[in-house]
């Protein structure tokens, strides 16, 4: 895995299961379930999780998500229907209970990051 490559972490209610599950992302990563008719690189299952769910590209550093034909995903506590930028640190929810967290390894690390790091767990997530 390239280093300094953007990644998404879990976010879990129990603190043993939480940042467990780590998934590099490529600079286009199908997000879904097991049962799809295009093998998605994210599989996930469970309530509100359509077959193919989103799509999450990279393009200059950048991170974008997209939902899929209506699929519940959520940034940062807000539902978003079309292309959405996301930054590092901010939360990803897919279906209705699927929490993950952006790193940006590059960018968590840069000088102009000046706000102080935050807690930002299951808990925080799940309030948003």
């Amino acid at each position: 895995v390239e280093h300094g490559r953007p990644f998404l972490v879990n976010l879990n209610a129990d603190p043993s299961l939480n940042e467990l599950l780590v998934y590099y992302l490529k600079d286009h990563t199908l997000v879904g379930r097991p049962d799809a008719p295009t093998q998605q690189d994210i599989q996930l299952s469970g309530l509100g999780i359509q077959p193919e769910h989103a799509v999450v590209d990279m393009d200059n550093n950048e991170v974008y998500v997209t939902p899929l034909d209506g699929a519940r995903t959520c940034i940062n506590g807000s539902v978003i229907r079309e292309k959405h930028r996301v930054r590092h640190g901010d939360r990803i929810l897919w279906g209705n209970n699927h929490f993950f967290r952006l790193n940006c390894p590059r960018l968590a690390n840069s000088p102009s990051s000046s706000e102080p790091e935050q807690k930002i767990d299951y808990d925080f997530a799940q309030q948003e």
